[in-house]
């Protein structure tokens, strides 16, 4: 590669990580999504003695894996913002809205990039899970939020 490709190069890399950073830089909100398992669309599946997926739907799963995640009995009176998976899934929409906007506004010729996430995650500080397991109080996993891909 030429040197004038490779200044062409670093320049575009340099561009997409300050849009990325700026982009990035507000702080992150921690989320708690409340799971129904009396709901017949979700499903509690046991992967191993470790981790545990929780489906909702067709939409999405989270993982849970007692080794590196968190796990705790609590009070759904102590949640002070417990939301359900679409209202998660809106809060995402709207994120992603808003970095398309600035993107546009800076690169005006130019379409976005396409967004290419491993997880949900990326949009949160943390992201729990809340299943109830008696009327005011249940349990409060550390989850990752994954695309739903069918259950394998």
């Amino acid at each position: 590669m030429s040197i004038k490709g490779i200044i062409i190069h670093s320049f575009f890399f340099f561009t997409i990580q300050v849009v990325f950073c700026q982009v990035q830089n507000k702080p992150k909100e921690t989320i708690y999504i409340f799971y129904d398992d009396k709901d017949i669309n979700n499903k509690e599946i046991k992967i191993d003695s470790i981790t545990t997926n929780f489906y909702i739907g067709n939409r999405s799963y989270f993982s849970y894996n007692k080794s590196k995640q968190k796990q705790k009995c609590i009070s759904e009176n102590d949640i002070s913002k417990l939301i359900t998976e679409k209202m998660a899934v809106e809060k995402i929409m709207n994120q992603r809205k808003k970095y398309v906007k600035k993107w546009r506004q800076k690169n005006p010729k130019n379409t976005p990039p396409p967004i290419i996430e491993t997880s949900y995650n990326s949009y949160f500080e943390k992201v729990f899970l809340y299943k109830r397991t008696s009327p005011n109080a249940g349990i409060l996993y550390e989850v990752s939020w994954h695309y739903y891909k069918g259950v394998e």
